[in-house]
């Protein structure tokens, strides 16, 4: 038994009594820090004492979250076969912990979430990015890879702003996911609010050596 959890039991045991909802708040926060620091046998320990797999932080941050952006394969792995589990929880930003994977080039987390009944590879967050757009803005075509592999993915989906992956790979500078998009059939003249495509980015920002893979695209 972790030493946080017997000091709660012994309290208990000489009468210091808390409420139930004090010590379910207690046993959360101790999850949401055992996904934190990879910890997968603390984990283990703490939901079969009551911890709720779906536990969230302060701003709404979920230990699936957290073991996502920490890469914490072993502990995701052992969150996302726990019954109950909400694999699409976002955070007061929107984010989930695909999104996280995408963003951060967590592949092997991004592959275990893909696997994963429910999850919804199109989830938009508060500003209405996708976690292929969070891949290409990173310039992490791992991932972005995988998840133009996946069944259902929306290539050309748009933000708020009106902008696309392909918008975002190009205003970045990020060659490789822009040539991974236009492979796929990416729209290369979907405009966004300010009327600009992912071309006119590409040559507002100098990158040069995507300017060039446009052109070659250009009839395909």
């Amino acid at each position: 038994m972790n030493k946080k959890l017997l000091l709660v039991t012994l309290l208990c045991v000489a009468g210091y009594t808390m409420s139930a909802q004090q010590n379910m708040a207690a046993l959360n926060a101790q999850l949401i820090e055992a996904a934190k620091n990879g910890n997968k046998n603390e984990i283990t320990e703490l939901l079969a004492n009551g911890a709720s797999v779906n536990a969230q932080n302060q701003i709404g941050t979920a230990a699936l979250i957290l073991a996502t952006n920490e890469g914490h394969t072993d502990c995701l792995e052992l969150l996302l076969n726990t019954p109950s589990i909400l694999v699409n929880t976002q955070n007061q930003y929107g984010y989930t912990a695909l999104m996280i994977a995408a963003l951060n080039g967590k592949t092997n987390c991004l592959q275990l979430l893909l696997n994963t009944p429910g999850i919804l590879v199109n989830i938009q967050d508060d500003d209405g990015l996708t976690p292929l757009m969070s891949a290409a803005s990173n310039g992490q075509n791992n991932c972005l890879q995988l998840l133009l592999n996946t069944p259902g993915i929306q290539v050309n989906v748009q933000a708020q702003q009106g902008y696309t992956a392909l918008m975002v790979a190009a205003l970045k500078g990020k060659p490789d996911c822009v040539q991974s998009l236009l492979a796929v059939g990416a729209l290369r003249n979907t405009q966004d609010n300010a009327g600009n495509t992912a071309y006119d980015y590409a040559v507002q920002n100098g990158h040069q050596a995507i300017v060039e893979l446009f052109l070659e695209h250009e009839g395909m």
